[in-house]
């Protein structure tokens, strides 16, 4: 025990060095904050703007742009250089913002998702490459209860599992992505993690330690390719088959699915594509043997004797690679060899149905999939499992999850009848038999503080109920395990440094972590990097659309001539009307309205700026139908884009000409309504007098004076929008 901890303080240690997040800054004192912090991803962030383009750019030369996307960072070049975590939550058009922390952008139709996990900590590496990273481990204690002081499961473990480190190095415009993760279980649990019904690499009803080298994955990714994105990706990972790893699903205990649902720690080519329209195709050859043990890298040498594809499809609103719905099938067709004297051929099948999306009571996930086994030899294997998480109360804080599965499993001959010794088997050998199993988890989790330290403490209870399946007398639960019912419990935290939970098992363009960061630099300078010479600007999923481009390109002159004299007749305006001296011009029209402060407004429209890309006001907005249905207006997008270009950082802003923006009356008059309503419901009220920046704002008379201005304003454009609509006539 004393070994295992020593080894686990050692690997957060190499965690810490490795992600050099100096602690104080980030949960320290609020003093030296910025006092207008852009609140994105986490809501107790307090390094302002994380968006990428200045962590690949430095803020002050992307700040520096007049063309910069709306939204625009407030990451000090300071911030920048010190690698600090970067919370990345630009909350444009393509860039909304869920309960969690996790990056979701993108646009490919209706329905809100959560999201859960990344503020992620970043670095320079110079010439436009960076370093994306965090890390982890869950220090947890398994109470096994067989209620029988004879059988070979009664026993008490601290295990600290998943102790690992996750990293991305990207080139500009993620065309280059390598992703590494080093695993340190060998270390800090070398005789596996009590998990009753698993199996897998020598051990038996207890997961196994994952390799040294977990993954060692380079993609190289053509964002361009003809109706979507397409990848090669090479390296020691997962080949494309199943649902997503279960390390950062809601249960720490590995389901008995493990083997059949995924395929991992394999040297693997994969190719990837996923199209606009949220199609994604995977195909993968690799070498079907397995690790031997965890500092086992060498299942290379039969590389392409096994193969696998996943097709799958994404519906509803898609960000960084995920949707609301998704619906994906699998085959894998994996020949494995055992000490080279003989070979095990197995085909596998899994079909899965992933849900994750807000609602009025906060996030759902949900989880649907069958997985079967069809060896050449001897009889094969089936699961069918079904968990859900259910993220509520304020930051999506409390997470209470169930799960359930029924399966069956390889029974095989164990090294000792008590002992360590129980939990394994000769990984070569055939096994004996198969039993069923039914175990049903439940569970709660909670998120006690936020990154770039996270603590996540949860308990779960499992109860088992096992039957003979096949194979001869002694693989009955009776004689095997003293009993065929039986619970087990664990407690513990899941600790987070630089970043929070991913979905894990894909590469390339179907990379959450890598379609996050690339989405994030589409939408604030979509003709940046080499492609911009070579082609049009992104549509709103990141992906180029030639053809709407030439359409617009081939507009008749004189339909852009109606629209420059109906849209913008002023630009048609005599000279004499045009104020020569637009200053002298402001100065009259605060001379005019002697309510106006400038200081007032400024401030006003900073924490409504703020607000909107506050992560729980967020979550408001997509969770209230009327709030979303304006949120998706272009109009109300444009209008509150303008909002963040004259008030979205602290840029002097008399240097804006802000009468040159043109804004849409229409447009205008939506998106005040929009956060006129935000200002007045009680759910955004509790989260103003929540953070001290907010309230603080908030109780400024000046404020105050401002938001009951517009107010009056949105009800006056309301009661003319009215009184033409009374005096208009009626059309037959």
């Amino acid at each position: 025990m004393t070994g295992r901890i020593t080894a686990a303080l050692a690997a957060a240690f190499v965690v810490l060095c490795f992600s050099g997040i100096d602690l104080h800054a980030q949960i320290g004192e609020h003093d030296h904050a910025d006092p207008h912090p852009h609140h994105v991803g986490d809501a107790h962030a307090e390094d302002g703007c994380p968006c990428p383009m200045c962590a690949k750019h430095g803020a002050d030369e992307v700040h520096g742009h007049e063309e910069e996307a709306p939204g625009g960072c407030s990451m000090s070049a300071a911030k920048k250089a010190e690698g600090k975590p970067m919370q990345c939550g630009m909350m444009g058009k393509g860039h909304r913002g869920m309960p969690g922390d996790t990056l979701r952008h993108g646009d490919h139709g209706h329905g809100a998702q959560p999201h859960d996990g990344h503020a992620m900590w970043m670095t320079q590496l110079g010439g436009g490459w960076h370093l994306m990273g965090m890390a982890h481990v869950f220090p947890a204690a398994t109470f096994a209860a067989p209620f029988s002081s004879d059988s070979p499961l009664q026993r008490t473990t601290l295990d600290f599992p998943h102790a690992a480190i996750m990293g991305n190095v990207e080139s500009p415009g993620s065309r280059w992505v390598f992703r590494f993760m080093p695993n340190f279980e060998g270390l800090t649990m070398p005789d596996g993690e009590p998990t009753f019904g698993g199996w897998g690499e020598g051990f038996i009803d207890a997961r196994h330690p994952h390799t040294l080298l977990h993954e060692a994955m380079l993609s190289w990714n053509w964002w361009n390719a003809p109706g979507g994105a397409l990848s090669i990706s090479a390296g020691r990972g997962f080949a494309p088959f199943g649902t997503e790893d279960p390390m950062y699903r809601p249960a720490l205990k590995y389901p008995t699915n493990h083997h059949l649902s995924q395929i991992l720690e394999r040297w693997t080519v994969n190719l990837s594509y996923l199209s606009d329209a949220g199609l994604g195709i995977e195909v993968g050859v690799f070498d079907g043997d397995e690790p031997e043990d965890w500092l086992d890298i060498g299942n290379y040498r039969n590389f392409g004797n096994s193969f696998s594809g996943r097709l799958s499809y994404r519906f509803g609103q898609t960000v960084a690679g995920t949707a609301p719905w998704e619906v994906s099938a699998s085959f894998g067709h994996v020949r494995e060899t055992h000490g080279g004297h003989h070979e095990d051929v197995t085909n596998l099948f899994n079909a899965a149905l992933r849900h994750d999306a807000t609602y009025g009571f906060g996030s759902l996930y949900g989880l649907a999939e069958a997985s079967l086994s069809d060896p050449e030899e001897g009889e094969g294997y089936f699961s069918l499992l079904g968990e859900t998480q259910l993220r509520l109360g304020a930051g999506a804080r409390h997470r209470p999850f169930y799960r359930v599965e029924l399966a069956t499993r390889p029974e095989y001959p164990r090294d000792a009848q008590e002992g360590d010794g129980f939990f394994r088997y000769d990984h070569g050998v055939h096994a004996l038999g198969a039993t069923r199993w039914l175990i049903n988890t439940i569970g709660y989790g909670f998120e006690a503080t936020r990154l770039p330290v996270s603590a996540r403490p949860f308990v779960e209870a499992s109860h088992h109920l096992v039957r003979h399946e096949r194979g001869p007398d002694r693989l009955d639960p009776e004689n095997l395990f003293g009993g065929s019912s039986f619970w087990s419990f664990a407690a513990g935290v899941r600790l987070y440094l630089g970043g929070g939970p991913m979905r894990m098992g894909t590469y390339g363009v179907m990379d959450p972590m890598t379609l996050s960061m690339r989405e994030m630099e589409m939408h604030d300078h979509p003709m940046m990097h080499e492609e911009h010479e070579h082609h049009p600007m992104p549509h709103r999923d990141g992906h180029e659309h030639h053809e709407h481009e030439e359409a617009e390109a081939h507009v008749a002159p004189e339909h852009e001539e109606r629209e420059e004299e109906h849209v913008h007749p002023e630009r048609e305006a005599p000279a004499e009307h045009a104020h020569p001296d637009p200053e002298a011009h402001e100065r009259e029209e605060e001379h005019e309205h002697p309510m106006y402060d400038r200081a007032g407004t400024q401030r006003a429209m900073g924490l409504v700026v703020r607000l909107l890309d506050d992560i729980e006001v967020q979550r408001r907005i997509h969770s209230v139908p009327e709030y979303h249905e304006a949120w998706e207006d272009d109009g109300v997008q444009r209008q509150l884009a303008m909002l963040r270009e004259m008030h979205g950082d602290d840029a002097p802003h008399e240097e804006r000409d802000h009468r040159a923006m043109m804004p849409d009356e229409a447009g205008m008059q939506r998106a005040m309504g929009l956060v006129v309503r935000l200002l007045e419901d009680p759910e955004v009220q509790r989260r103003i007098h929540a953070v001290p920046e907010y309230h603080e704002a908030w109780e400024d008379p000046a404020v105050q004076e401002h938001i009951a201005m517009m107010r009056h304003m949105h009800e006056d454009g309301e009661d003319g929008a009215h009184q033409h609509q009374d005096s208009s006539p009626h059309q037959h």
